[in-house]
């Protein structure tokens, strides 16, 4: 959807990565979708297209001169990568109680070769696929994916890739979206009054503990709290469930 409302904006000559764009995808997936706003990939996908158009709007009006040419690309893929990392951190562990703590090297070492390789390969193969040649285009994306697939293996198998936390109630996680929106939304200089909640909510995640008996949705695991950690009732399954 994020894609759709892009593609219209620069068929009308319109900024395409603005919040009245992200607002706008918003309304219609939740129109068609209302429930979409409690799963993870509308919070963490929004969270992450909402703080980009705030902060490379912020950045368009800044003076860069001192950076070189060459090394600007550089810099927006590293300004990217850090700003979708804080701002889908708190949901990716909200949902499934851990922070991928390397997260911007792999984003550095797979975003470019996504961008460059995989995508307009993708596109190639489908303009060849009514000739019967879209296997160029799919070899060509083969490789960008493989790579990207190693880095992941590589990243995930580092010592501490991977911090695990309580889930905390969902006030805590509401408050700290509620406070992040009214900081990218408002404007002068109230909006740092958007702070104070966003603290509250992690303060109010800092004292979560974790629940005494865990029963995910499905109903097929249950897991109950004793001296030595969690003792689940099958090893295996149900690997986003947590608590």
């Amino acid at each position: 959807m994020h894609v759709a409302v892009v593609l219209v904006a620069v068929l009308f000559d319109r900024r395409a990565l603005t919040l009245r764009a992200v607002a706008l995808a918003a309304m219609i997936v939740l129109t068609l979708r209302p429930e979409a706003l409690f799963g993870p990939g509308f919070q963490m996908s929004f969270a992450a297209t909402t703080a980009l158009a705030a902060v490379f709007g912020v950045m368009c009006g800044m003076d860069v001169v001192w950076l070189p040419r060459w090394l600007r690309p550089v810099g927006a893929v590293v300004v990217s990568s850090l700003v979708t990392g804080l701002a889908t951190a708190p949901f990716a562990a909200f949902h499934f109680n851990q922070i991928a703590q390397f997260g911007l090297i792999a984003n550095l070492m797979s975003v470019p070769l996504m961008g460059t390789i995989v995508m307009p390969a993708a596109v190639l193969a489908a303009v060849l696929a009514p000739l019967g040649l879209e296997m160029a285009g799919l070899w060509i994306m083969d490789l960008g994916l493989r790579w990207i697939l190693g880095v992941a293996h590589f990243v995930s198998d580092l010592d501490g890739s991977l911090r695990h936390v309580v889930t905390p109630g969902p006030e805590a996680l509401a408050l700290i979206a509620l406070g992040g929106v009214f900081v990218v939304i408002w404007r002068g200089g109230l909006r740092w009054l958007g702070v104070a909640p966003v603290m509250a909510g992690f303060l109010l995640w800092h004292v979560a503990v974790r629940p005494q008996v865990l029963i995910v949705d499905s109903g097929f695991l249950i897991g109950v709290m004793t001296d030595a950690g969690r003792d689940v009732s099958k090893e295996r399954g149900e690997s986003f469930a947590g608590g």
